[in-house]
């Protein structure tokens, strides 16, 4: 019989084990960089979060405020009359003028002024500013006069400040002011 024979064959794993453990090792280190890198991340949306909360709770704040103030302007309009009488021209009729009077509740009224025409106007004027302040008795009434002084001619100006004083000196309930708009500069 053939002897069988027997190779002994010793293979040396420890250059192999190196390798392994050099690459576990690379893969533990990136592992702990992704790591490092994803807490960061969290900690500066978490700052971020926290940043936009604090803008949330501000807006929130600004929001109820103005919600209040809406409210107190609903009561206010629920309580009092509201006027603002307002001048311009007409594009129809560049030599005329017009009186608008706008009011809470109803719609606005416009009085076409010439200067032929300046005594109807003021006595037209007159009749629509006592009706919409004579709708309720006893409610303060606020009449508010909005003009720019480069668009209107001081005749017109006089009549209508004239007849809303008139007005305010017969009622106790009417309060006036007087505001000149800001005009663009050619």
């Amino acid at each position: 019989m053939k002897k069988r024979r027997m190779i002994d064959t010793v293979v040396d794993l420890t250059s192999l084990l190196d390798v392994i453990f050099i690459i576990l090792f690379l893969v533990m280190q990136q592992n702990g960089g992704i790591l490092r890198r994803a807490e960061d991340e969290a900690g500066a949306l978490r700052t971020a979060l926290a940043e936009r909360e604090q803008a949330l709770q501000a807006v929130t704040a600004e929001a109820e405020a103005a919600n209040s103030l809406l409210e107190s302007y609903e009561l206010f309009a629920d309580t009092a009359i509201c006027v603002s009488v307002t001048v311009g021209t007409p594009e129809t009729a560049p030599s005329a003028r017009e009186i608008t009077v706008s009011y809470t509740g109803g719609e606005p009224e416009t009085i076409r002024v010439t200067w032929e025409s300046m005594e109807t106007a003021e006595r037209q004027l007159r009749a629509v500013l006592t009706r919409i302040t004579g709708q309720a008795e006893g409610v303060p009434a606020f009449l508010t006069f909005q003009y720019d002084s480069t668009a209107i001619y001081r005749r017109d100006y006089e009549m209508i400040r004239g007849v809303m004083e008139t007005l305010q000196s017969e009622n106790s309930d009417i309060y006036l002011k007087f505001v000149e708009k800001e005009h663009d500069d050619p």
